[in-house]
């Protein structure tokens, strides 16, 4: 096992992140989280994440999605300094509208290639400190394919780059201390306009995790709590803002990574903690996130 265990699991918004429109429901979400260990190995990992959001809409209607989306990610490092990272997601979205289903979307999200530059310090045995600065670029592989009500009868269509390019700039660190460990996160994503006069917005994260090492035997156990802030722009159509986009929210996570050799196990809860999304219309339920990664 290895002396130093530098950056643990992280709510990875800050990775894979979410358009204005992704909150407001209007498409597949992109949030997710999931562990990253060992700042200074390569890995690569599968994560299921859940999310739920309801909206009130016209006509005292409510509606709930159903947001599933599993993700591929493959980290490799360049020398001692350089990281290089791929995120490649798959989603599945149901929609309920007073209870019945009203829409279904699925297919192949849009995907992130990513490059950091890490740099750690160690000051004795017992404290470090690692961060990684980076910058990555969102690519339109394609956005969703589409079913209508008649979900029996309606196929399903693959649309190729509908999507909208984007950049980001990131950073996150963590300190070490004993078996303690703060983690911080921080992004901006700036997503560029779409060729069909579709801007969707901008998003800045900012996020705290605090965990604490168990070492039972051979295993390693981590119970992680902490906090992730979001505010989002609305979404620009035809030069001007789109109704029921944007905004604050607060959000909670509590859970457990379990380390055993090269494998790492983690899920945990993610909760509402205050929101302002959509004009108020919008509210995030919790949601569920369960992560597989694999050390080499």
């Amino acid at each position: 096992m290895y002396k130093y265990v530098l950056c643990l699991s992280l709510l990875m918004y800050a990775l894979a992140p979410v358009s204005a429109c992704d909150v407001c429901g209007c498409a597949p979400s992109g949030t997710s989280s999931g562990l990253l260990e060992y700042s200074y190995r390569n890995y690569i990992r599968t994560q299921y994440q859940l999310t739920r959001f309801s909206q009130n809409q016209p006509g005292d209607r409510i509606s709930l999605d159903r947001k599933h989306a599993i993700q591929f990610n493959a980290s490799f490092l360049i020398g001692k300094k350089i990281r290089v990272s791929l995120d490649i997601p798959y989603y599945s979205t149901v929609r309920y509208t007073n209870s019945v289903p009203s829409y279904q979307t699925k297919g192949i999200g849009d995907s992130w290639i990513k490059v950091g530059w890490l740099h750690r310090k160690t000051f004795d045995d017992n404290r470090s400190f690692s961060v990684e600065i980076g910058s990555g670029v969102q690519v339109p592989l394609g956005e969703h394919a589409e079913a209508f009500p008649d979900f029996d009868e309606t196929p399903y269509w693959f649309y190729p780059g509908t999507g909208s390019f984007a950049l980001q700039g990131y950073a996150r660190a963590v300190y070490k201390h004993r078996d303690f460990f703060w983690n911080l996160v921080y992004s901006t994503t700036w997503f560029l306009p779409t060729n069909w006069e579709y801007h969707p917005g901008q998003q800045l994260v900012a996020g705290s995790f605090f965990r604490y090492q168990l070492s039972p035997g051979n295993w390693k156990i981590f119970p992680v709590v902490g906090a992730q802030y979001e505010h989002l722009q609305a979404d620009i159509y035809e030069e001007e803002a789109v109704h029921g986009t944007g905004g604050n929210n607060w959000i909670g996570s509590i859970g457990i990574d379990v380390n055993k050799g090269r494998i790492i196990l983690g899920t945990n809860i993610q909760l509402p903690i205050f929101q302002h999304l959509g004009g108020g219309a919008i509210h995030q339920q919790a949601g569920i996130n369960t992560n597989l990664s694999i050390i080499f």
